[in-house]
C-alpha cells in the first residue's frame, strides 16, 4: 500500500462521530447507531452491500441494534418510511438525512479514492464530503492542527465529529469524553477491524 495510514485516525473518525453525538451521560443518538451499522456492514461484506446495510438499519429500527438505549430513537419520518418500505417490498434505497455519513465507507476504501467515491455514491451520500474526508485521512499533517477537537466540532454533532476525528485522531478527543462514551471499546474495535481490512487488501 502506497499510503501510510494512521490507525489513530480510523479510531478518531468513528469515536469522533460517537463523541460529538453523545449526551452528557455518554449515550449517543441515531446518527452513531447508523454509522456503526454501516461500519459493521462494510467489514462483514468487505465493502458496500446495500441489502446487508438495509437489513442492519432495519434491525436498528425494529430491535434497537446498535442503539445506546436498547431501542430505536431519533429516527426521522423519511428514514422510517424507507425502512418500512424495504421491510414490505425489499426495495433498497438511500436513507434520507444521511448524506453526511461517509466515514465507514471511505475508511474501508482508504487506499483507493475512486472506489471510495463509488461506494459513497451507492449510498446516496455526498461526494464532496467524501473527498474532503479522504483528503483529511490521507494527508501527513492534520488539517485542524492547532485547534482542539471540541473547537473543531463546535457543537455541530456527528457530521463534524467524523471530520475532526479523522483529522486529529483519537488522542485529540478529550479523555473524559472517550471514557464516558457508551461501548467505546467496541467502537474502537470496529475501527481497528476496518483498518486491518484495508491493510490486508
Amino acid at each position: 500500500m502506497a499510503l501510510d495510514l494512521d490507525r489513530g485516525r480510523f479510531r478518531g473518525a468513528l469515536m469522533g462521530i460517537a463523541a460529538a453525538d453523545s449526551e452528557a451521560d455518554g449515550r449517543w443518538g441515531a446518527d452513531t447507531s447508523l454509522a456503526l451499522c454501516m461500519a459493521e456492514s462494510v467489514i462483514a461484506c468487505r465493502g458496500v452491500d446495500l441489502r446487508d446495510l438495509m437489513d442492519r438499519y432495519l434491525r436498528w429500527y425494529r430491535r434497537g441494534y446498535w442503539s445506546s438505549r436498547g431501542y430505536c430513537f431519533g429516527i426521522d419520518e423519511g428514514q422510517k418510511e424507507a425502512l418500512e418500505r424495504f421491510e414490505r417490498t425489499g426495495e433498497i434505497e438511500a436513507l434520507p438525512s444521511l448524506q453526511w455519513l461517509v466515514a465507514p465507507v471511505v475508511l474501508r476504501y482508504a487506499a483507493d479514492r475512486d472506489a471510495a467515491l463509488v461506494g459513497v455514491a451507492a449510498l446516496g451520500a455526498s461526494p464532496d464530503i467524501a473527498k474532503e474526508f479522504w483528503k483529511r485521512l490521507t494527508v501527513a499533517e492534520p488539517f485542524d492542527a492547532g485547534i482542539t477537537f471540541v473547537e473543531a466540532i463546535a457543537g455541530q454533532g456527528a457530521s463534524a465529529g467524523q471530520m475532526a476525528g479523522v483529522s486529529l485522531g483519537i488522542r485529540a478527543i478529550p479523555p473524559e469524553w472517550r471514557e464516558r462514551c457508551y461501548r467505546a471499546a467496541e467502537i474502537i474495535g470496529i475501527a481497528d477491524r476496518i483498518y486491518d481490512l484495508v491493510r490486508a487488501t
